[in-house]
């Protein structure tokens, strides 16, 4: 038995009368002698100081709760992807306004379209996002983020690897595809079924461009619409490379970037990214990896090229048309595709796109240069030349 307190221990102890000396005498000394066993007690001082009772609001408080949701377009082989991320002390008031969100989503024309929640505002969207939805949280504001990536394979993988992936971001270890498939919710919208999640970890706030967001995560919007654009505040704590300076790269393979490109928002997902300015706008250049094999899925070079038609406004080009744009193009020694889209001219800020894809060890590459019109045309040259540098292990 054991009688605690704050500041010291009590420990009773039952002790025999007489030496114990073997199991015989044990039970002849209990069978014959009259003293009983007697109880003492001793008080020591605690080693450690009492647990303090647990907060639990702090600790739900102290958690982020990722709001995401998957739309898969089959017909287009585009993914959308929507997601909102806020501590768990908001996470009550912000749930359902995004369950109403998701439930509006619907396409008109082919484009992609929903209604915006009461009381939040919408941004235009950039070479990386779609659209984003900035909600009021009190004195602070939230992101949902809606992003669009072409999808091929099975829908249950392609699920289960990007929420894997926002996972990591939560520093939570990934789980398999049978886990995450309980996991999900199906919310029906008129776009087709969303996917819904709601994942929780933390964000290292130490690596988060705002409120506690992923490297490399766009930044949160503030009450300064155009400090809200990516594209609007180019990273400047690095220099821009240099002609001469040797090539950059990571693990397998490099490249040699152009003087005036500056270094653009990292992710996850890129291998590289520039941002690119102009005298009538801006461009973003990345590169990115898929896995995926020639012909099918994100290997699929028609599929890609209407993917990349209708980021620019030409989704009326017939499949022969788009075929037409498609050149032959030899990028790092690999035999790759390559087109250029030019968004019609008329309105008010005109698109244009040059993109390259090859396949590689079980992957398709893609090289993209996608912004302003005047801006993408003027780095026709710098793109072919920043190609023409790729060199793969």
């Amino acid at each position: 038995m054991m009688s605690l307190s704050n500041s010291s221990r009590r420990i009773r102890v039952w002790r025999a009368a007489a030496p114990l000396l073997s199991t015989t005498l044990i039970v002849g000394l209990f069978a014959g002698c009259s003293d009983e066993p007697r109880v003492e007690t001793y008080e020591v001082a605690r080693t450690l100081p009492p647990r303090p009772p647990l907060d639990v609001q702090a600790e739900r408080a102290r958690l982020d709760h990722m709001l995401a949701g998957i739309l898969l377009q089959s017909d287009a082989q585009q993914a959308w992807f929507f997601k909102l991320v806020v501590p768990g002390g908001s996470v009550d008031e912000l749930r359902g306004a995004f369950d109403e969100f998701l439930n509006t989503v619907h396409f008109a024309d082919g484009k992609l379209e929903w209604k915006t929640p009461a009381g939040w505002t919408e941004l235009p969207g950039d070479a990386n996002r779609y659209a984003t939805l900035v909600a009021p949280d009190g004195d602070d504001k939230r992101e949902l983020t809606i992003t669009q990536l072409p999808y091929g394979g099975e829908n249950a993988d392609f699920i289960a690897a990007n929420v894997n992936r926002w996972l990591r971001q939560l520093q939570e270890l990934p789980l398999t595809a049978e886990q995450i498939a309980k996991l999900g919710r199906r919310i029906d919208s008129p776009a087709g079924a969303v996917t819904a999640f709601e994942l929780i970890g933390v964000m290292p706030t130490a690596s988060a461009g705002s409120g506690g967001m992923p490297a490399g995560h766009p930044p949160i919007a503030n009450q300064d619409k155009a400090a809200a654009t990516p594209e609007a505040t180019p990273p400047a704590a690095s220099a821009p490379p240099a002609a001469s300076a040797p090539p950059a790269g990571s693990a397998g393979w490099q490249y040699q970037a152009p003087e005036s490109w500056q270094p653009g928002r990292m992710s996850s997902m890129r291998k590289a990214a520039f941002v690119v300015a102009g005298e009538g706008g801006q461009a973003e250049m990345t590169v990115m990896d898929f896995a995926g094999q020639p012909g099918a899925g994100m290997g699929d070079v028609l599929m890609n090229l209407k993917r990349w038609a209708a980021e620019v406004g030409l989704a009326a080009l017939s499949d022969d048309q788009l075929m037409a744009l498609a050149e032959d193009r030899t990028i790092g020694g690999v035999a790759g595709t390559y087109a250029e889209f030019l968004g019609p001219a008329e309105g008010d800020a005109p698109l244009a796109t040059l993109a390259a894809m090859l396949p590689r060890d079980g992957k398709i590459w893609f090289f993209k240069l996608k912004g302003d019109r005047a801006t993408v045309e003027a780095q026709r040259k710098a793109f072919a030349e920043f190609l023409d540098s790729v060199k793969f292990d």
